[in-house]
């Protein structure tokens, strides 16, 4: 059998990259409920865009580029690469390289240029760290990330590219960008009586329904099995795979013991001595980290009392 040659492979993958990069370059980018968020105006440093799964974190780098887009910014000079594209499996170190080349090979004349790369689930490659910051010290470029929160945490960023990256957390929708996804838009201060009116029976749905965006206009019963799909890959792919939970029980026990009393008082010990109430054995010490994992995954918010004294907060229950 005669298998293809290395410098085929190569041929052929610069081939697809080429491709890849001039869809990009072709298609309009989507519209989107533009997000309130605030771009840090710092250079030299890596832009991680990181939140809960499907809260918006792709959309929000294409309402960046839009408006790069609408300040006349050329769009040869952005570049939005998805690296979960299934046709750059396996995926490697190189790969990287090869977009970058691939871009100038492109656009030769915006070597020396300023220019701006969105790069998506590149947390998919092994050492993308290290490629990241060679281009931050060789390119003029600005550079954008997301990924899986199962695999971009904000301090493990900090530490995997040394201090050259700053973060940018996304949301589900707050209740202003729910009104613009709905068709409203506040701009005047003195509210009429009917628009507090309209206000507040949108606020009881958006209190009903949530923000994430990919529930907005569902059926009821087709955003309640998403919203549970959304919670089975938080809770699985971004605790249970990531921090090898080998017994997950006491886990998802506390995550619908939470999820049945939300913005309630709660108490470690408390759950620990219901667990084992039920039968199920779990140390504290595990509950207190289960907890910070769903933390880390943007599953939950622990709110202290408030206190001067972190001596007094610790005395008292937080509110989940």
């Amino acid at each position: 059998m005669n298998y293809p040659s290395k410098n085929v492979i190569i041929a052929s993958m610069k081939t697809l990259l080429e491709e890849i990069i001039a869809d990009y370059y072709e298609k309009k980018l989507p519209l989107g409920v533009p997000r309130e968020i605030r771009l840090p105006q710092v250079k030299g440093r890596a832009k991680t865009i990181i939140g809960i799964r499907r809260c918006g974190k792709t959309w929000f780098m294409f309402q960046i580029i839009r408006s790069l887009l609408k300040n006349g910014f050329p769009k040869e000079r952005t570049l939005y690469f998805n690296f979960e594209d299934d046709r750059l499996f396996p995926l490697s170190i190189s790969l990287l390289n090869e977009v970058l080349e691939t871009y100038y090979t492109m656009f030769p004349s915006l070597k020396d240029e300023q220019c701006y790369f969105f790069f998506d689930e590149i947390q998919n490659i092994e050492g993308w760290e290290k490629f990241i910051r060679r281009v931050l010290d060789n390119e003029k470029a600005d550079i954008y990330i997301s990924g899986s929160s199962a695999k971009l945490l904000s301090k493990e960023i900090a530490t995997a590219l040394r201090g050259r990256a700053i973060s940018i957390e996304i949301f589900p929708f707050s209740f202003r960008e729910f009104l613009k996804a709905n068709g409203i838009e506040i701009k005047e201060t003195n509210l009429s009586s009917k628009l507090r009116l309209t206000l507040t029976a949108y606020l009881k749905k958006y209190l009903t329904i949530g923000g994430f965006p990919e529930v907005q206009g569902l059926e009821k019963v087709d955003r309640i099995n998403l919203l549970q799909e959304l919670i089975r890959s938080a809770v699985y792919r971004d605790v249970v795979e990531r921090y090898h939970i080998r017994n997950p029980k006491p886990l998802i026990v506390l995550v619908n013991y939470i999820l049945g009393s939300p913005a309630s008082l709660f108490s470690v010990n408390k759950f620990y001595r219901f667990l084992k109430s039920i039968g199920i054995k779990a140390s504290k010490d595990y509950l207190y980290m289960y907890m910070e994992y769903l933390s880390n995954a943007y599953f939950l918010f622990p709110v202290s009392i408030y206190a001067k004294s972190e001596k007094v907060k610790e005395q008292y229950p937080v509110k989940v």
